[in-house]
Order: structure tokens, then C-alpha cells, then sequence
């Protein structure tokens, strides 16, 4: 299981229809379709995906600092049997229990932000060493001679 670290909690908005049937006096059943967006949000100094620059070597990891964000988007529909265990004249108090279904509509994840490419987590900085030796170019498209 991977860890959860760095991330936070997304806000976003949910809705949602619900009906209920009273079956007894004090048992019901409670059917709900509910649309719920998750997901999470990341900010700060994060890997990239190998190959995301060309420039670099692949099969090394690099990093950059940017905001990330993941969205899923959910049609969920909880079947609940209600209990109410306290029913006064103004007040009602249930327990629930019951099978839920969620089905993902769709997911992705929206990145943004400019940065320098790090080497490692810690922020070291990629420096390029000037061959030693006769003019190389490292870059010949760049040569317009």
C-alpha cells in the first residue's frame, strides 16, 4: 500500500436524491443516487514521470516543484435499512447499515506550475559539466553555424 504522504484533502461538491419508505414504526428503508467528487491535492516538490522531459536520461527519477491535483467522480447508491432507536415527539435518531455501489464516472489529474528540475527529493540541482577537451556541442540543433 502506498503512502499518502504530502497529500491533503480536496474539497469539492457533492448532490444527491434520496427516498424513504417506513416499512414498521420505527424501521425504514432508505434509497439514495448521489454524485460525489473526490480526490486529493499536492503541492511542492514531487517526481515527474520518467520520460516527461526528453532532455533527461530515462529510467531516473527526477523532480520538480508544481501543484497536483486528483479528481474522481463517483455515482454512488447506498441501500440502507434505518433502525430509529429514539423517536420522541421532536426528535429522531436511526442507525443505518446496508450494501453501497459506487461506480467511477471518470478520473484524472490536473497539473500546473513552471519549475527547475531537481535531481533528488531533497532539491540539488541538475548541473551539466563543460566537456574538457576540443569544442563539443551538446546541443547541435542549436548550432547554426
Amino acid at each position: 500500500m502506498k503512502s499518502a504522504k504530502g497529500w491533503k484533502t480536496r474539497s469539492a461538491f457533492n448532490f444527491g436524491l434520496l427516498g424513504t419508505s417506513e416499512l414498521t414504526d420505527r424501521l425504514a428503508l432508505q434509497i439514495e443516487v448521489n454524485y460525489a467528487s473526490q480526490g486529493g491535492r499536492k503541492n511542492g516538490l514531487q517526481p515527474l514521470s520518467d520520460g516527461a522531459i526528453p532532455l533527461l536520461p530515462s529510467g531516473m527519477t527526477f523532480y520538480a516543484d508544481f501543484k497536483n491535483q486528483a479528481i474522481m467522480n463517483y455515482l454512488e447508491v447506498p441501500i440502507l435499512a434505518k433502525y430509529n432507536f429514539l423517536k420522541t415527539r421532536y426528535r429522531k435518531l436511526y442507525i443505518d447499515a446496508g450494501p453501497y455501489f459506487g461506480y467511477l464516472l471518470n478520473a484524472h489529474n490536473k497539473s500546473a506550475g513552471t519549475s527547475s528540475i531537481f535531481a533528488d527529493k531533497n532539491g540539488t540541482t541538475i548541473s551539466i559539466p563543460k566537456p574538457s577537451g576540443p569544442r563539443h556541442n551538446i546541443f547541435p540543433c542549436l548550432n547554426k553555424s
